[in-house]
Parts: C-alpha cells; structure tokens; sequence
C-alpha cells in the first residue's frame, strides 16, 4: 500500500493481480524478486558491491530478514562475507520467534526449528545487565548531539550479549527495538539515514508475528499468507505489546537518544510476561492437535483412536502400538475430500509407528508438508532443520549411511536450493552397507509439485521433474490419486537399492466414487497401507476400441490422469472430422485474405505498386480439384462411421514413473496407435521430453508412425 499499489490489493495473489511476493516488474520500489528465504542480505550485497564499481551515488542499503530466516545457511554465508568486505549495509532483523510457518509442532528438538542461534540470542537478550544500559544514559546526558549518536551506535560497542555476537563477524548492533513502535522506529531509521554507516549493522526488532490482525492472531497456521478481503477488522494491540505500542503512538514527545532504553524497558517488560505468551503458546498447539485428530476421524476410525491414545498422558507407547497394529480404515467418498498431504501424513505416520528406524525431516514446514501429524504423536522422528535444506539432504544422507529410512519432506520449489547435495551427498554415493555396496536409501518427499495457483511464479512446482529426471540412481515416481499415493509411499519405504523422490500436488483427493469408476480402482474404503507397486512399471485404465478408425493414447504422469479420462470421454464422442474438400476451402479463403493486406500495405509505397499487384495476383490462388477432391480416408472413415463403428478410439494409461521409464508401455502405445499425447505438469524437459527421446531412439518402425507430441509449453 505504501509502494503505490494499494489499488490494486483487490487483486492480491490473483491471476493478472499482484504476485504477494517481492516483484521487480511490479514496483520500481521492488529493487529485487524474492519468494523464498534468507537472500536478502546477499542480494543487497550484490547491490551495493555494483553501484560502487559504477561509482553510483550512494545511498542506504538494507536488507530486511527474519529470525526464521537466519535459520538458512545462506544468510550466514552472506553475513559472513559483509563482515569480511565490511560493506556499510543496513540489515534488519525482524525477530517474532516464527518461520514461515508457526513453531510449536512438537519434534526431535522441541517445539522450534533447529536453530541453536536463535536460541543463543534469546538467552543472550535475557541476560543483558541493566548496567550497560545505565551506562549508555549516563553518555547521552552530555550533549544533545553525541546523545542521538549514542543512541545508535552505542549498544553495537559493547562486548556482551547479542553485540558481542554479531560484533564478532564485524558488525555494530542496534537493539533491540520495538518494531511495532512506529514513531521510534522511523526516528531511529532517520538517524542512520543522515549519519551514514561506516561498517555493516543489525538493527534488531521484536515483533509479533500478525500482531493487529485478529484472524492472524487467532490462527498463525491459517494466515501465513493474507489474500485480498473486502475488509479487515483491525487491532488496537496485543498481550505483549499493547504497552509498547501506545508509548509507540506519542512516540513525538520522546527524544531519539531515548529511543534505545525506551525500547529496552519495553523489552524488560515483555519478558516478565514470557510465561504468559507460553501458556498461549501450548493452548495453541491443543488446539492443532484437536484439529488434526478431527480430520483422522474423517479418514479413519482405527487412526483417530491411535491418536486419541498419543494424547492420553503416559500413553505414547500404547499409541506407536495401535497405530503400527492399526488395519485400514475409510469412509465415503465425501469424507475421504481431505488433500492429498493429509493422505501422506497418515500413511507416513503407520509406517513410523512400526518402524523406529524410520526419521521424517521438515525444513521449517512441518504443517505444509503434514509432518506435524508425525510430530504431535511420535517426536523423537521428526526433524525440523530450520529453512535449511542443504543441511536437510545432507542430514538425511547421513541417516541412510547409518541404516536409518530418512523421509526428507520438502516443497518443490524448496528442493532446488539443495540441488547440489541432493547430486553430490545423495545420488553418486555408494555406501557399504553389510558387506554390500549400496546406494544411500533416501527417500524425498516432494510436496506442493506441479501447479499450486495464488502462491506465484516463485512457489511453483514446475521443475522437480525436470531436475530430477537427470540425477542419477534416482527413482522418481507421481500418484495419479490417493490411493496410489499409499502404494508409492510403501514403495519408497522398502526401496533399498538407491535414492528416491515421491512428488505429488497441492490438490484434494478424488473419493471412493471417482476412484472406482474413472481411475481403474475397485475399493470399499481407502486403507490406511497399501501394497507397493512394481518398479518402473504404469498401468493402462482405459482401451481404444479396436474397430475405431483413428486410435489415440493419452499418457499422463500424476494427478493430470483424471483429465486424460474426461478428455478420453469427449473425443470418442466426435463422429466426424472436417472434410478435405472443407480444409482447402479455408486454407484458400485464408491465402486470399493473407494476399489482399499484403496488397493494401504495398499500395502505399508507390515504387512497389507494379510488384505488390503482381504478388496479389499470384498468391490469390483458387483450390485446386486435386485438393477438394473427396481421399479415400475421408470415404473409409464415413463408412466406418455409418456401419457403428466409433470414429475415435482413446488409450488412457498412467504411466507412475518417470525415472526408470516404462518404455515397454511407451512403445506399445506408440505402435498401435495414431497419435501419442504425453501430459505432465511441469516445465520442459521433465516426462514428455524423456518419453520422446527415449521413443525417438528405440521405436521400431511401426512406433515410428505415431505422431507423439508433448503437453509442456516451448521451452
């Protein structure tokens, strides 16, 4: 709203609207693209390091990040580099005791992400002696100007507490700061402004995480992301920051040197409500549990009751036991419309339950990618690494080289930040393990794949399949539905023979009914473990009438399957195709059109009249007999039409992998068939681009006549 886009909010996280994310084509005050985690101080870095080669003007550079943020290796990578080049940026820390999503679901280590910093820092604050702070009141008393410049810069020159921290990497402190005291904070931003930096600050603020959003306060885990509302019920304050703020709101009368032992005793005061903000902290995490065993009742009945048993005191033991012993449980197919990631959580959590060798690690989405679930009845298997996913690969690496099953769980658009370790630690590492030379067995978990709408260009899934495909020892595989998404998590789980990657999208499952009649099922309710599946091995769900004319095959990798059938349905409903004679009329009416505008734009030019007419002359060519002429083809398909026969006979197969390929499948369909359609959702070079080159090498002559094409856009 501040950036000149406030008339536009009305279409915020919307098609044609405004992306949600930081976008450099949507605001000149957008300097640098960002959607994902802990780029900021690198990329400000960047910026200042560019403007000085060019001998720019100078100006302030700030990079703004949060304490989830610095839960990323990256950030300590850049951090690490300003300190070194002592580059005179600003970097604010927001510090709201979150990450991208909420804390507070229960694993190996607590109730945060891994985060040993975050932890030091608020240790650190907690123990900052009043004395240093008498001492900097003391200073501020002598001059009105060196008190303003004390109230800066002095925090950032003692050798204690979060200064001595970031002093260490060469930076000064300021803080910390209430960041919800406007007035204060503006006039502290001002100061910095107008003296200049001399080496790279932080300038820490404490925050409330939806702090004057009731609904955001209400449900962190619902409101991560705010789209457009017609209108918003706003806050005065909060518990722990109503008495900040209203100093916040005279904040004119407070002098800027005070603003540092203003800020400070505002800090004091939160602190002495710490136990309070935990005991809203544990109700909230009651309330998820509750919701969380509500949808297992909708999917089963045997499932809720283990979890019912986890939440009893004492009773953990009791609860790993029933869930392992648990047998398969459903309902309708209404009841079963929950998302695909609440069938995974489910699944995953019966196999943790009988298998104690089995760890489920999250990069700070325990909720998104339904580890929460795991979390809140098995903790001491659930890993959350922070917003590290480097770390996160590496980490499940070394599990699997100590015979451990790793579940690394992370979003599409996630995992590329670990490309590296995924190739390097993951795919070429041969390990052996009794006496046998295997492949790390790490299992990849890749949710939110594929399309995933409001979240933007930088949280699309387009390109795991892509990357993936290329990796070697990978098996990479897509569920076309739920209940194939059961049987490759229990593939996953016993493959040994190498790395693997399970990746499906943020859509909801299809019900009993869809399952049976369109999908190729035939089940009585969806069972809470499913039997694995073949490698490298698809299935066909529906057969071309042999007597059709034209034979089509539709190959689809994934949820797209659905599709395939419904489209299967409407094709094999046409009865008759445009006749030649017809396609030559058209093609000559658009060759004469074509040729009177080049005639018209030519008569401007009076030295190329004598040629434009002969150029219109020539190219208003009428068809010819040849042309409209009936062919045989079209006479033999009337008469395949007439005698009963469908016109248009469709192959729908769900191909499931992607990496190994069933290439028996993929030439079958190519040899008795007209047209091969492959469908996937994701960019270029994913499952179309491998399927034709491997039909391209290995087709014989008969697979060769099939016209193959691919569903992805020209790379």
């Amino acid at each position: 709203m501040l950036t000149g886009r406030r008339h536009l909010m009305h279409r915020l996280r919307q098609c044609g609207g405004l992306s949600g994310f930081l976008c450099k084509k949507e605001s000149l005050y957008d300097p640098f693209g960002a959607g994902h985690s802990s780029t900021s101080i690198s990329a400000v870095q960047g910026m200042y390091v560019a403007n000085r080669l060019q001998k720019k003007e100078e100006g302030l550079y700030v990079a703004v990040i949060g304490d989830g943020g610095l839960t990323g290796g990256m950030a300590y990578e850049a951090l690490n580099a300003c300190g070194f080049l002592r580059s005179p940026i600003l970097i604010m820390l927001n510090d709201n005791q979150q990450v991208s999503l909420p804390t507070g679901t229960n694993s190996a280590g607590g109730t945060a992400p891994a985060s040993a910093v975050s932890r030091h820092m608020r240790r650190l604050l907690k123990s900052r002696s009043s004395p240093s702070i008498s001492q900097q009141q003391q200073q501020q008393q002598q001059q009105q100007q060196q008190q303003d410049v004390a109230a800066v810069q002095a925090p950032g020159q003692g050798e204690q507490g979060v200064a001595a921290f970031f002093g260490g990497l060469g930076f000064d402190y300021v803080g910390p700061v209430d960041g919800h005291d406007v007035l204060t904070l503006v006039s502290i931003l001002q100061q910095i402004k107008r003296e200049g930096l001399s080496r790279p600050t932080v300038l820490h603020l404490k925050t409330e995480k939806g702090f004057g959003y009731p609904p955001a306060l209400a449900a962190p885990d619902r409101m991560h992301g705010v789209e457009a509302a017609p209108h918003l019920a706003l806050h005065a304050g909060s518990s722990s920051s109503s008495s900040s703020s209203s100093k916040g709101l005279h904040a004119a009368a407070v002098r800027p040197a005070d603003a540092a032992a203003a800020a400070w005793a505002a800090e004091k005061e939160k602190d002495q409500q710490q136990q309070q903000q935990q005991q809203k902290q544990q109700q909230k995490q009651q309330q998820n549990q509750q919701q969380q065993q509500q949808e297992k009742v909708a999917l089963s009945p045997t499932a809720a009751a283990a979890a019912a048993a986890a939440a009893a005191p004492g009773a953990a033991g009791a609860a790993t036991a029933t869930a392992a012993a648990g047998g398969g449980g459903g309902g309708s197919g209404q009841q079963q419309r929950v998302s695909l990631t609440s069938i995974f959580s489910r699944g995953l959590l019966q196999l943790a339950a009988a298998d104690t060798s089995l760890v489920c690690i999250t990069a700070a989405m325990p909720g998104g990618t339904g580890l929460a679930l795991v979390g809140s009845l098995l903790p001491q298997q659930l890993y959350d690494v922070g917003i590290a996913e480097q770390h996160a690969a590496t980490f499940a690496a070394g599990l699997a080289a100590a015979a451990a099953k790793p579940f690394c769980c992370i979003y599409s658009s996630f995992l590329q930040r670990a490309y590296d370790q995924i190739i390097h630690d993951v795919a070429i590492q041969n390990l052996p393990v009794s006496c046998v030379s295997l492949l790390v067995n790490v299992g990849f978990i890749v949710d939110r794949a594929g399309l995933v709408g409001a979240d933007g260009s930088t949280h699309q899934g387009a390109f795991d399949l892509s990357f993936l495909s290329n990796v070697p020892n990978f098996t990479v595989m897509a569920p076309s539905d739920e209940y194939e998404l059961l049987r490759m998590l229990k593939t996953v789980y016993l493959l040994n023979s190498g790395p693997s990657a399970l990746r499906f999208p943020r859509s909801s499952c299809f019900g009993l009914e869809t399952l049976n009649s369109k999908l190729g099922h035939n089940l009585k309710e969806l069972p809470l473990e499913a039997e694995p599946l073949p490698i490298g091995k698809g299935r066909i769900i529906l057969r071309a009438n042999p007597n059709a004319k034209y034979k089509v095959a539709l190959l689809s990798i994934g949820t797209l399957l659905l599709d395939a059938v419904n489209a299967a349905a409407i094709l094999q409903q046409i009865t008759s195709l445009p006749q030649p004679e017809q396609a030559a009329a058209a093609a000559a009416a658009a060759e004469a059109a074509a040729a009177a505008a080049e005639a018209a734009a030519a008569a401007e030019a009076a030295a190329a009249t004598a040629t434009a007419a002969r150029r219109a002359a020539g190219t208003a060519v009428a068809p010819s007999a040849a042309a409209t002429a009936p062919t045989a083809a079209a006479a033999a398909a009337a008469a395949t039409v007439a005698k009963g026969d469908p016109l248009i006979g469709v192959t729908v197969a769900d191909a499931r992998f992607l990496r190994p390929l069933d290439a028996d499948l993929l030439l079958q369909l190519a040899a008795n068939h007209d047209v091969l359609l492959l469908l996937e959702e994701g960019a270029a070079g994913g499952f179309g681009s491998k399927a034709l080159q491997h039909w391209s090498v290995y087709a014989d002559a008969a697979a060769r006549k099939c016209r193959v094409r691919t569903s992805n856009p020209k790379p």
